[in-house]
């Protein structure tokens, strides 16, 4: 893997890591396994096997400006704002369509679908050149 892909790797690992050391299982693969366009997807489920919370994170780095960037909706593609409600929405039609990712995707579906108030959405940032991480969480919309 180039240099490059590891460092915009960096801050994947770096949630994944720390959401498996407070009990979430990793369910996109852990850390080579990536499925686009979630950089994370991490559930966690009670005894019995129930969904406890689904929380989706993007991993960005953060610019010298001290800032993260989500990518804004697209006309021209037709993408929605990124981890918009529409765009979690697309991204679960996606592993729905891969045989892959399938089973996930229709289990998302239904989650999302009947229980929204299961999913946490966030952002985690990390700075390269001072080693600090921060996780957003982020409102509806």
């Amino acid at each position: 893997m180039a240099e490059r892909d590891q460092m915009d790797r960096f801050p994947i690992y770096v949630a994944n890591l720390f959401m498996i050391t407070i009990e979430f299982e990793c369910s996109l693969g852990f850390p080579e396994e990536f499925v686009e366009p979630f950089d994370g997807l991490y559930i966690k489920k009670d005894a019995a096997g129930n969904f406890q919370e689904v929380l989706i994170i993007e991993a960005k780095q953060v610019s010298v400006m001290g800032n993260i960037k989500l990518n804004a909706a697209n006309p021209r593609t037709g993408l929605r704002a990124q981890m918009s409600d529409g765009w979690v929405r697309d991204v679960i039609a996606k592993l729905k369509a891969d045989s892959n990712t399938s089973t996930l995707g229709n289990t998302l579906e239904t989650l999302f679908q009947n229980n929204r108030n299961l999913f946490t959405k966030t952002v985690t940032g990390v700075d390269r050149s001072s080693g600090e991480i921060i996780m957003v969480k982020l409102a509806q919309y």
